[in-house]
């Protein structure tokens, strides 16, 4: 479920809240470290050589 945006919140002003949203935006983006273990996770779950081929070369 993704949050309200800030920028529409009436407490707030319109830089902070823009400010606020770009901060929530790249706390919830994936870490290099996850997508790392990602690609690993589905890398594994490829039986097929041609698969795994594929997936290395185009990701």
């Amino acid at each position: 479920m993704a949050a309200a945006p800030l920028t529409s919140s009436p407490w707030l002003g319109a830089a902070r809240a823009a400010k606020l949203e770009k901060v929530r935006a790249l706390a919830a983006a994936p870490t290099p470290t996850q997508q790392d273990a990602d690609k690993r996770l589905f890398l594994s779950q490829l039986k097929e050589t041609h698969q795994r081929d594929d997936f290395v070369r185009y990701g």
